[in-house]
C-alpha cells in the first residue's frame, strides 16, 4: 500500500469516530460540526491536463518514442549489420523521451499547484473544514457534497485573473 493512502487511513480512522459522536454532529461542546466536502482530484487533474497547451501533445509523442525505443531494441537482437547506428538513434531517443518525461513532469506540477489554490479558495469560501479525494479513500458520500466542479470554476476564475490582459 502506498505510504499516502496509509496516511489516509490513518486520518479517517481517528478522525471519522470523532466525527461521528453525537456531541459534534449537533454542534454542542466543541462547537459547529465539522464541514466535509469531497473532489475528484483525478478528473480535474485528466480534463486540465487534455484542456493544457502542451499535455496531449508529450503524452502523444512519449507513446511514439517508447514505440520506436522497443523497435529499436528489437532491433538490436536481431540484427547482424550495423549496431552502432541503432544504438546511436536508441541513446538519442531514450534522451529525448527522458526530457519529455521531465517536461510532462513541469505540466502535471503546474496542474496540481492549480488545483491545490482552487481547492484552499473553495474551502475558504465556503467554510469547508475537510476536503476528501473521491476515489479510493472514499466508499461512498451523497452526490451534494461534491464540490468537484466548484473547484473547476474557481480554477477558471484564477486562470482569468492570471490571463495577460488584451489591449
Amino acid at each position: 500500500m502506498k505510504p499516502v493512502k496509509i496516511q489516509l487511513l490513518l486520518a479517517a480512522f481517528f478522525f471519522l469516530p470523532a466525527c461521528s459522536l453525537p456531541a459534534a454532529m449537533k454542534g454542542t461542546e466543541g462547537g459547529p460540526a465539522p464541514v466535509i466536502r469531497y473532489v475528484n482530484i483525478q478528473a480535474l487533474y485528466e480534463l486540465l491536463k487534455n484542456s493544457s497547451d502542451r499535455g496531449p501533445a508529450i503524452t502523444e509523442e512519449k507513446e511514439t518514442i517508447y514505440a520506436r525505443i522497443e523497435t529499436l531494441q528489437r532491433e538490436i537482437l536481431i540484427s547482424s549489420g550495423d549496431k552502432d547506428a541503432i544504438f546511436e538513434e536508441l541513446t538519442a531517443l531514450r534522451r529525448k523521451y527522458d526530457s519529455l518525461t521531465a517536461e510532462e513532469e513541469a505540466v502535471k506540477s503546474d496542474i496540481l499547484k492549480k488545483i491545490n489554490r482552487a481547492l484552499s479558495s473553495v474551502a475558504k469560501n465556503e467554510s469547508i473544514d475537510f476536503i476528501f479525494h473521491m476515489g479510493d479513500e472514499l466508499l461512498y458520500a451523497q452526490g451534494k457534497f461534491d464540490i468537484t466542479e466548484d473547484v473547476l470554476r474557481e480554477i477558471q476564475k484564477l486562470e482569468k485573473r492570471s490571463a495577460p490582459a488584451i489591449r
